[in-house]
């Protein structure tokens, strides 16, 4: 899997995880984190290495149900049962999206990082006070910002997603907008791009940018209207 913009930070996110690194990746909603993911399954598949994808880490059956079912099948396995499959075969563990943890989650992703298991630890920040609030967990050697993507690699992903019917119908301007609502964050740009291919964004054979972008904006990632709008 390839996505756009992001070769040297999937190459230094894989290269940490395969140390036996925990690295904690943030950025605000719409910043494509979990495509990064994807794109670093992809990365460790290619080159034969597991990975153990967990959705939402916020409790300590959050991070041992996901490495019991892939070691052993089962629902729960004890840490001491659970060691010996993780050193014969250390995986990378990919988290979709941080939102708690506690010591004992804390002191396993340390262990286990001791016999070889890496993990990539995604958490949303859109406020400093959330991006303080991730550090304050202390699961992670290191954090890396993912930052926003260049207007470039924007107009290329804005190219590939464009439907048919709705290329020949944005304008420039329409164009322009829909990025300056996107700001840099892919996802939040595709999923706008989701949403013009319904009919019901359209008016009078013109884009109703400013009805998207806000229920974008509160459906799907959560920002206050006026951001959407600005």
């Amino acid at each position: 899997m390839r996505i756009i913009g992001r070769a040297a930070l999937i190459e230094t996110l894989t290269a940490h995880a395969l140390a036996g690194h925990a690295v904690l990746v943030h950025g605000p909603r719409g910043i494509g984190a979990s495509a990064l993911l994807d794109a670093c399954e992809a990365r460790l598949r290619a080159i034969g290495r597991r990975s153990v994808r967990v959705k939402r880490l916020a409790s300590y059956a959050d991070l041992m149900g996901p490495l019991s079912r892939a070691y052993t099948d089962a629902a729960y396995t004890p840490k001491a049962l659970l060691q010996p499959h993780i050193e014969r075969d250390p995986a990378v563990l990919l988290v979709d999206r941080v939102e708690r943890s506690g010591a004992m989650v804390r002191r396993e992703i340390r262990e286990f990082g001791a016999i070889g298991l890496g993990a990539i630890l995604a958490g949303q920040a859109d406020t400093p006070r959330e991006h303080a609030y991730l550090r304050s967990l202390r699961l992670a050697h290191r954090e890396i910002a993912i930052p926003p993507l260049d207007g470039d690699a924007m107009q290329r992903i804005l190219d590939a997603h464009l439907a048919p019917a709705s290329a020949t119908q944005l304008t420039k301007a329409d164009r322009a907008r829909v990025l300056r609502v996107a700001a840099g964050r892919p996802g939040m740009l595709v999923a706008l791009m989701r949403m013009l291919a319904q009919p019901r964004y359209w008016h009078a054979g013109r884009p109703a940018l400013d009805l998207a972008a806000s229920d974008l904006a509160i459906e799907h990632l959560g920002v206050p209207r006026a951001t959407a709008r600005s």
